[in-house]
């Protein structure tokens, strides 16, 4: 409840704020220690893969004298899926975030315009901090014996990172990013009741770090400076 107001507040601000919409995609590694199943000759089969994400999003610049950003951002992960004998464990991931940008560079005095007309040079006007409070609904399934258990979470979780955006007109901006990503404790019961992963997993829950590399588009909206 707090995120949603907190979101619907942002999007009303548009009487004081650039508005810019944004589609972003990215690659995202995944870390964690306990949700893979090893072999005997070493290697190992891991049940959440690594993979590719898509966004939509939403810039707004509050401060007309402070350089700090707002990008409320609805994404989607696309589905990890592996097999282990007769079962296939499959994992995904929905997610709301707001990125917080800060840019140490030029935090003062910010001319309240679209990148590409900024008057610093090339880093000092692009360059920003990242802070991305979100929260996830996390779902997992197991399919073996023909029957499909499935279960979701909403979990918190918290990203930093750091970017650069680079103005290629008055209305279009590129963003090459980078975000670590953190979650705690995510749990997948059913792995525990399933007959084939329950003797090969250590345990059901684990810490979940993400590592986000990805790419921005954003389109300038409304005219405002």
């Amino acid at each position: 409840m707090r995120w949603s107001l907190l979101i619907g507040w942002m999007f009303l601000m548009g009487n004081i704020a650039i508005a810019q919409v944004g589609f972003s995609g990215f690659y995202s590694l995944q870390n964690q220690d306990y949700w893979k199943v090893s072999y005997d000759d070493g290697t190992e089969v891991r049940l959440v893969d690594n993979v590719a994400v898509f966004g939509l999003s939403y810039k707004l610049k509050p401060f007309e004298k402070k350089r700090i950003e707002f990008i409320p951002e609805f994404n989607y992960a696309m589905k990890s899926n592996a097999s282990f004998g007769e079962a296939k464990a499959g994992w995904g991931m929905m997610s709301v975030v707001l990125h917080t940008d800060f840019y140490p560079l030029e935090f003062n005095g910010d001319c309240h315009c679209p990148t590409f007309t900024k008057q610093n040079p090339f880093f000092k006007k692009g360059f920003f901090l990242r802070v991305s409070p979100g929260i996830s609904l996390v779902s997992h399934q197991i399919e073996e014996n023909n029957v499909l258990k499935k279960e979701a979470t909403v979990k918190f979780n918290l990203g930093v990172g750091a970017g650069l955006d680079i103005g290629l007109s008055p209305r279009l901006t590129v963003t090459p990013y980078a975000v670590a990503r953190f979650y705690p404790k995510l749990n997948w019961t059913s792995l525990d009741n399933s007959l084939v992963f329950a003797g090969e997993i250590e345990k059901m829950t684990t810490n979940f770090m993400q590592i986000n590399l990805g790419l921005r588009v954003e389109l300038q909206i409304v005219d405002n400076y």
